[in-house]
């Protein structure tokens, strides 16, 4: 599991930056083919960023999250990017064939009177490459990305899979764009109460003043270029749009074409719109 001699990725204890041992253990399985990194529970300081490289899993421990429960599991501590929304300073880069799964972020630094720009938590292939094939992130918690998921407009590739993620991304929750061929993304979960339920420092206070931010300004879903790609089983409460279907950001003239269908909105001010 690309631990130490017991086992563990350096410290857990939620003040030791841990950046360069798990980049150093993510590349040492690279090396070799590939492998999982595994994070058992616990809180990890990564101040830095991380590439995942092709065929290697970056996996700790996970329980669905429940609204009013606090997260448990692995939790990983984000601060980099402060004030950005450049992809190019994503937390996680994700190589083709590698996957992202049993983790939940979290970002301290956010505070929910003072919401900030950050950039995306993980972005599915690298800039200005087309053929990030087959990256999957499944099991996930964004407690308060500002962004959640990305797969861009500067880059492409075919079939990711987005599967049971959940909680309170503030602008947004995930975006779809540049998929050559079928992408899969189910079973999401997006409401204001992942965070303000969380326990976390500076966790809000349901139904206060962030509530209404992400009501006038949060997306859960945004499609734009899939070539027959699904979304199912969504549920997303309080957004200013629950899904947002709409034209490439690179690809001129490319739209969303796909099946979107067992979708929940509540509460949203535009469930579905259709630019």
């Amino acid at each position: 599991n690309g631990g130490d001699s017991g086992g563990r990725i350096g410290s857990s204890d939620g003040f030791t930056d841990v950046t360069t041992i798990i980049q150093e253990r993510i590349d040492a399985l690279a090396a070799i083919g590939g492998g999982t990194v595994f994070l058992p529970q616990g809180r990890y300081v990564v101040r830095g960023s991380l590439t995942l490289r092709k065929g290697v899993i970056l996996r700790g421990e996970w329980k669905k999250p429940v609204k009013g429960q606090a997260p448990e599991g692995t939790i990983l501590m984000v601060y980099k990017g402060r004030g950005s929304t450049s992809e190019n300073l994503s937390f996680i880069t994700m190589q083709p064939s590698s996957s992202v799964q049993d983790m939940i972020f979290w970002y301290p630094e956010q505070i929910p009177g003072n919401i900030t720009p950050y950039p995306p938590t993980i972005v599915l292939g690298e800039p200005d490459y087309f053929g990030n094939d087959y990256c999957n992130v499944k099991n996930i918690t964004l407690v308060n990305s500002f962004t959640g998921i990305v797969y861009s407009s500067v880059n492409g590739g075919s079939c990711p899979v987005l599967s049971h993620i959940y909680g309170t991304p503030l602008s947004l929750g995930i975006e779809i764009d540049n998929i050559a061929d079928v992408g899969r993304v189910d079973k999401i979960h997006f409401s204001p109460q992942y965070w303000s339920h969380s326990g976390l420092p500076y966790a809000p206070s349901p139904g206060s003043a962030f509530e209404d931010w992400i009501f006038n300004n949060g997306t859960g879903i945004a499609m734009r270029r899939n070539d027959w790609s699904y979304a199912c089983f969504v549920n997303i409460e309080g957004y200013h749009k629950g899904l947002h279907l709409a034209p490439s950001g690179g690809t001129s003239g490319a739209a969303p074409n796909g099946h979107n269908y067992n979708m929940v909105f509540k509460n949203c001010h535009t469930a579905m719109y259709f630019e």
